[in-house]
């Protein structure tokens, strides 16, 4: 790639020397994103340039697309591709782009298209089709299923377009989103690792595609003025400036958690627990809203589990305790068991035991199906502090609570996204977010495994607390033995 017209800044210059096939540039405000989303097709626009001089047929097959949830919001990218692509085309010049189809056709007949994803069945246009690359701006904003639909045509009958393909990404920090752990930000957060995803064909041959984050610096950013973190750190919050001047992909700005949820150690892949743990499940009922049911188990440490979820509308209570019941038949909770519905039992909120204008509660349907429930313990002060207690790290740095991302996906999200009710009550959770359910539901079962805070002993009260344990000791050896007198305190 030829570095005349344009030289990246560091971080840029490892993003587009690296071999992943998928790759996340992220981070930091200012780290050059766009200009690295420019850029970097520039390798396989030089591929299809030297396969049209080669052959002198045009290179239609060489198609890029980059995608944005809102098209208007390519228009830095588009303004950017005006600087570096005349330069890297001079042919072409600016006559290549085209206003009405933002499109830009180089010389060779390779296209890079600029498309959006703001409808819920946009991406459906792109079944069956090949493209060689692919990108995707601000990709935090686009559903995992849109993405895996959009990447599956990341393809090329051509051997060599088929060799270079790639998936380029930007993105800005925003909230637990799937491309944490897709991207490995959770095991790498400082990115700059190549991770080698192992996969197994039908036919049983092996194969291995490769995933990178690499992150993007402020700081490197040579073409920005010296005061523009400072003007950046005067007008934002705490949250703000962890996620867009630290690059913490781990902050909600505005999260009611944001201060306690490091989804690091809150969030892990499931797998089989022991069951001899205490196990419990809570539900927040709703009809039409979802009701959340969720599983949890406390570990021989005290740390709690939560190891599933049902997240749906209730309908009625009869409708819910069935497909609890196919919940429980369909679970992998345990190796060493598997769960009957009377085998623990579980809470439900109190307005799920009162009437809803006829004779049965919606708890009542539920217990048809032989689910053992209680009301729930529905202070939502002491809750909102269990809670709290729960996403704090105890003193040796573990979580006191694990979620099974993989099996609770909704509780997962809803963490990280329900706001405060500032200004109102800054120390409560919004009560009519679509995220309450599942987070009502994770109180219920916080409330019923509650952490005790223990303070901490003093080194003089322990040492009296010591010798008093000793000199009773003694005293139980007198009365044990008559006649008998003990001569020191040689096991002190």
């Amino acid at each position: 790639m030829s570095d005349a017209f344009w030289e990246p800044l560091p971080k840029q210059a490892v993003a587009l020397t690296c071999t992943a096939r998928e790759l996340l540039y992220g981070g930091e405000k200012g780290g050059g994103k766009t200009e690295f989303l420019v850029a970097c097709w520039l390798p396989l626009l030089e591929l299809a340039t030297r396969k049209y001089e080669q052959t002198g047929q045009k290179q239609h097959k060489c198609r890029i697309v980059v995608f944005r949830k809102n098209l208007e919001h390519l228009k830095d990218f588009i303004a950017k591709s005006q600087y570096i692509y005349p330069r890297f085309d001079p042919k072409m010049g600016v006559a290549g782009w085209h206003v009405n189809n933002k499109t830009w056709t180089f010389t060779s007949g390779a296209t890079l298209e600029c498309r959006h994803l703001d409808g819920p069945t946009d991406h459906l246009g792109y079944h069956g089709q090949e493209l060689i690359g692919i990108g995707f701006d601000q990709v935090e904003q686009i559903d995992r299923d849109v993405y895996t639909f959009i990447v599956a045509n990341n393809r090329s009958g051509d051997p060599d377009y088929h060799a270079a393909r790639m998936i380029r990404c930007t993105a800005n920090p925003g909230g637990y989103d799937w491309i944490i752990p897709y991207f490995g930000i959770d095991k790498y957060p400082d990115g700059n690792r190549i991770i080698p995803i192992q996969v197994v064909n039908s036919d049983g041959s092996k194969h291995e595609t490769t995933r990178a984050f690499i992150r993007a610096r402020l700081r490197e950013n040579k073409h920005l003025p010296a005061d523009y973190e400072a003007q950046l750190r005067s007008m934002y919050n705490e949250d703000e400036v962890a996620m867009f001047l630290e690059g913490d992909f781990f902050r909600v700005a505005g999260s009611y958690f944001s201060k306690f949820l490091r989804p690091q150690f809150h969030f892990k892949k499931s797998h089989p627990v022991p069951a001899s743990w205490d196990f419990r499940f809570a539900i927040d009922w709703g009809s039409t809203n979802p009701a959340c049911f969720l599983v949890g188990a406390v570990d021989n440490d005290g740390r709690l589990h939560v190891i599933d979820e049902l997240h749906k509308p209730g309908v009625t209570g009869r409708k819910f305790g069935e497909d609890l019941t196919a919940k429980f038949r369909g679970q992998k909770w345990s190796s060493e068991k598997l769960f009957k519905v009377d085998d623990f039992w579980g809470v439900i909120d109190k307005q799920a035991m009162d009437k809803y204008g006829s004779e049965e509660t919606a708890a009542a349907g539920i217990m048809e199906w032989g689910f053992r429930l209680f009301p729930a313990k529905k202070d939502r002060v002491a809750g909102c502090n269990q809670l709290k207690e729960r996403l704090l790290l105890d003193r040796h740095g573990l979580p006191q609570m694990v979620i099974f991302e993989d099996r609770c996906p909704n509780l997962v999200k809803a963490l990280s996204a329900i706001q405060s009710q500032a200004p109102k009550d800054p120390d409560d959770y919004a009560d009519d977010s679509p995220y309450s359910h599942a987070v009502d539901a994770l109180r219920f079962l916080c409330m019923e495994f509650p952490v005790h805070t223990v303070r901490e002993t003093s080194p003089i009260d322990a040492e009296v607390a010591r010798w008093n344990a000793l000199l009773q000791k003694q005293r139980d050896h007198a009365t044990d033995t008559p006649g008998t007198m003990s001569g020191g305190y040689g096991d002190a």
